[in-house]
């Protein structure tokens, strides 16, 4: 019998690839609903997601990577060898909690924009936030900074996506006529 822990980690591990596009884009011969045929390519005419979309999906993305992180931190950590302390596995899994948080924010709000921004530059964004708000806190010497974190690397991770995606219709090239 599972315990409860892995029983979650393992449902969380097979759920996983049903939410996420690992084969890549889907080609058709057909145009879908919402689509035109311009010069033999295929465009969305659909409007962009909006920025209230994408920090819902940043912060589903940063709770499953804090939850995930921390658990998979503290695992690390308890690998060590420390079963007799009481805060064994305590700073794995605020470490892996961070790191988690600060990954799957940024990829969650690039998958929810369909893929048209810089992963790159929402990893930056997440990671300067980040690093912010431990220099902030550290300097200060109190926690309470650390709290507004999560919500400046989604803002950050938000504001680089929709800076730098673009629309895909003004890379092509335009045609004189549109093709039924």
């Amino acid at each position: 019998m599972l315990a409860p822990m892995k029983r979650a980690a393992l449902l969380l591990a097979l759920s996983l690839p049903a939410c996420l596009e690992a084969q890549g884009t889907r080609h058709s011969f057909a145009p879908r609903v919402g689509q035109q045929l311009t010069m033999n390519r295929f465009v969305d005419s659909v409007t962009p997601p909006g920025d209230l979309t994408l920090a819902f999906g940043g912060a589903m993305g940063g709770i499953g990577g804090l939850l995930t992180g921390g658990f998979l931190g503290a695992r690390l950590e308890m690998a060590g060898g420390c079963e007799g302390d009481e805060w064994c596995g305590f700073g794995g899994g605020i470490l892996g909690a961070a790191i988690g948080s600060a990954v799957m924010i940024p990829v969650a709000v690039h998958l929810a924009n369909d893929r048209r921004g810089s992963l790159t530059a929402g990893l930056g964004a997440s990671v300067a936030a980040l690093a912010g708000g431990v220099a902030i806190s550290l300097v200060a010497q109190d926690a309470q900074p650390l709290l507004l974190v999560p919500i400046a690397q989604v803002i950050g991770a938000v504001a680089a996506e929709k800076r730098t995606s673009r629309d895909e219709a003004e890379d092509l090239p335009q045609a004189d006529s549109e093709f039924p």
